[in-house]
């Protein structure tokens, strides 16, 4: 990956464009540069917001602008681009599936034409990344589920899903750290 796009967001931000599609390089290396970023500590950026392939940088218009942050950040991105990409660190999240806490369960079951027990194994098989954080305080955006579990979105969202759900929705799956509305499949609880 060598290409990438800087471009104006109202007149106190920017965002950085490493791609177009959900893809563990480009995060990872989305996450290299806001360590170079952070590391480089520029005067006048507020925050620095990850998505999947996108940063978006906020900063103070008082103390630097879109031209200005624009020619400092185009350097760090570039070194950004062919630096080693950081080790992952892995966080275990124990889980129990099904029951009043996992109340999809057999609904993700039926749609993948698995058993219960293999829609568990489908899930825990493999190691999540971590994309970003968003739509609440805490809620971890991670994937890629197995395709043959990756059920998509409720027709109708439920007003409520538990603290500590663990949702799946197409290829993402992520937990409710909080009770909030969803549109995800409720399928299990973190113990």
């Amino acid at each position: 990956m060598d290409s990438y796009q800087l471009t104006p967001l109202g007149d106190q931000a920017l965002v950085i464009t490493l791609g177009d599609s959900i893809d563990p390089v480009v995060n990872r290396r989305l996450q290299t540069l806001i360590k170079e970023i952070r590391q480089a500590n520029l005067p006048g950026i507020v925050a620095l917001i990850p998505a999947y392939s996108t940063l978006t940088v906020t900063y103070d218009g008082i103390v630097t602008n879109y031209d200005k942050l624009s020619h400092t950040l185009k350097p760090l991105i570039d070194s950004s681009l062919s630096a080693p990409l950081a080790t992952p660190t892995t966080w275990l999240i124990p889980v129990r599936y099904g029951g009043d806490g996992g109340p999809d369960l057999a609904d993700v079951a039926n749609f993948a034409d698995l058993s219960t027990g293999e829609v568990v194994q489908a899930h825990t098989d493999q190691d999540y990344l971590i994309y970003f954080l968003g739509f609440l305080p805490g809620f971890a955006y991670m994937g890629s589920v197995d395709d043959k579990i990756a059920m998509p979105r409720l027709a109708k969202p439920r007003l409520e899903i538990p603290a500590g759900s663990v949702g799946i929705a197409g290829k993402q799956t992520g937990f409710y750290p909080v009770a909030s509305p969803g549109a995800g499949e409720s399928s299990a609880r973190p113990r």
